[in-house]
């Protein structure tokens, strides 16, 4: 799922989050109530989680309590120095990155309450956590991060499909996300159940929306507002019903 250049760009962003870490306060706020040492640990345990399932360990996360095992995770880590969970991220994710590289895309795995997904999947939600938590990381500590386009499309290319396990009644019209320069992902409903692929109906669709990987995948997780969104993203939608794109706002993952 991630050509060379990406798993290079993941590295030096897993390094520089591990050099930044020691000179931060750990308890200075970073995302929601979390401080920069749970988000760090957090991102911790979340490498140590998904390399488990890609081992083929059922994931022991509740989907109706998922803050539940976070928090458990967060609080395993309270003894341990922002140094020493930056060096433990760092030696992770190279477990994880080579479990991760050893995998087919199209293997299936248990994830959280049983729930079958794509391997690809599991490791776009695992490198998507990485991403968005260092840039709370960074931006917590005033410093910037900017993931690249490329790398933005294909971690929210992939973890689209977790919206059918996760909301699997939605209620969502025809609507082709395309994002630019780094392809398309179709989302509709068939016999009442949502449906996300890379294979489009027939027929129009009811919305096009056109729009930067990189606003898309920063919107979709919360991290930038609408406006931001509209400014760097600059959407542009189109189609039977183009206001439906809104719908998609209801899609969000979570991270």
């Amino acid at each position: 799922m991630m050509n060379p250049a990406l798993w290079r760009e993941l590295d030096t962003a897993v390094e520089d989050l591990r050099a930044l870490l020691p000179g931060q306060d750990p308890g200075r706020t970073c995302v929601g109530h979390w401080t920069i040492h749970d988000t760090a640990a957090h991102v911790l345990d979340g490498l140590r989680l998904h390399t488990d399932i890609l081992r083929g360990t059922p994931s022991p996360v509740d989907l109706d309590a998922p803050d539940e095992y976070a928090l458990k995770g967060i609080a395993a880590c309270a003894g341990m120095s922002s140094e020493e969970i930056g060096a433990e991220i760092e030696r992770s994710w190279r477990i994880f990155r080579d479990e991760a590289e050893s995998h087919p895309g199209n293997d299936e795995l248990s994830w959280h309450s049983g729930k079958p997904i794509a391997a690809r999947t599991l490791i776009a939600l695992a490198v998507a956590e990485v991403v968005l938590h260092g840039f709370d990381i960074h931006s917590a500590a005033g410093s910037a991060y900017r993931p690249s386009d490329e790398l933005a499309a294909t971690i929210l290319l992939a973890v689209v499909p977790v919206a059918v396990l996760l909301q699997p009644s939605a209620r969502v019209p025809r609507v082709e996300l395309r994002l630019r320069r780094h392809g398309s992902v179709f989302l509709h409903r068939a016999d009442g159940r949502l449906v996300v692929g890379t294979r489009r109906w027939p027929g129009p669709p009811d919305c096009v929306l056109i729009i930067e990987p990189l606003a898309a995948l920063m919107f979709s997780y919360g991290r930038y507002g609408l406006a931001r969104a509209m400014v760097t993203g600059r959407p542009f939608a189109y189609g039977l019903r183009p206001w439906t794109a809104l719908s998609l706002r209801r899609m969000r993952p979570t991270a």
